[in-house]
């Protein structure tokens, strides 16, 4: 045959080229499919455990919310320590945080406003006015009177309602003082002299500190602390009347609750121990109590009658 043009002869030389690399590439991607679905089983096997993103470190984080005295920022307004709106100085910086991880603990931290601000943040805190508007309080409570112990071995306890009286000075966001008057007539009926009628009065008067540890906010819980006298009269054995005057330590823990701005509604429950002396032993005196306090005192200024606001 005759040969063929050159041109014709590059071109099949070219082509059949062209073959035989398209015949490897194929041989070579089937090898591939083949030893990956091969190597499939020990792969899944041995597949490592998919990563998960780990939260930031407390560092990473940013500020935290919540009412702690932490550099957080108020979950109210979400301002900074220095520019919260919804009260001053929610969450002030500079306190350990790990004290605060505790609710009780919390609760019993003692706080000043001068370091800690008017409020920390629970009990909805107070704006446009202040429980310092009107520092003093006068208040009528009403309750139950339990007397636990006896004041003599012959001598039944009794139970019985009571009055009370209150006058109070809060003279920081977070401290007050009271003084207290308790009437009450329980019976003290001595089981070796039942024809002998009683009229067994019994009173207390006493004088303590307050600490409310959300500061200055709508409601406020508290804790009492004082010192007193408890005023108690019963028949001895002898069929003689008998009054003594015994040393008392009241501890209560009670809650307020801002009515109106001049109003507000308390209640309290508060055990009185009385030391016992002279043949009288001592006392354990529980008192539950509820009633209104009505508020005054304060400045015309504090109010916010100045620059004819109206806003006390």
């Amino acid at each position: 045959m005759p040969s063929c043009h050159p041109l014709i002869e590059r071109i099949k030389h070219t082509g059949c080229l062209a073959v035989v690399m398209l015949v490897m590439a194929s041989a070579g991607w089937s090898q591939t499919v083949r030893s990956g679905a091969a190597a499939a089983p020990s792969a899944s096997v041995r597949s490592p455990v998919a990563l998960v993103p780990l939260a930031p470190i407390a560092s990473e984080q940013g500020p935290l919310l919540g009412p702690g005295p932490s550099g957080g920022i108020c979950p109210r307004c979400a301002g900074s320590p220095g520019a919260c709106s919804c009260a001053e100085g929610i969450n002030p910086a500079g306190s350990d945080d790990a004290l605060y991880k505790h609710w009780l603990i919390d609760q019993l931290m003692l706080r000043h406003s001068s370091t800690h601000g008017r409020a920390m943040g629970p009990g909805q805190p107070l704006r446009g006015t202040s429980w310092l508007n009107r520092p003093l309080s006068f208040g009528l409570d009403v309750g139950g009177l339990f007397v636990t112990s006896s004041p003599s071995p012959n001598v039944r306890t009794n139970n019985d309602v009571l009055l009370a009286g209150t006058l109070g000075w809060d003279w920081d966001h977070y401290w007050g003082s009271q003084a207290r008057l308790v009437w009450s007539t329980p019976h003290l009926e001595n089981t070796t002299q039942p024809t002998v009628s009683a009229s067994d009065n019994l009173f207390i008067a006493d004088l303590s500190v307050l600490y409310y540890p959300w500061g200055d906010s709508r409601t406020r819980p508290y804790y009492r602390l004082g010192l007193g006298l408890t005023d108690v009269e019963y028949t001895q054995d002898d069929g003689t009347r008998r009054q003594d005057t015994l040393m008392t330590v009241p501890l209560a823990i009670g809650v307020k609750h801002q009515v109106r701005r001049w109003l507000s509604w308390r209640l309290e429950l508060a055990e009185n121990f009385a030391a016992g002396q002279n043949g009288t032993g001592d006392l354990h005196n529980l008192t539950l109590t509820t009633g209104l306090e009505w508020r005054f005192g304060g400045r015309s200024e504090s109010q916010g009658w100045a620059n004819g606001s109206n806003g006390w």
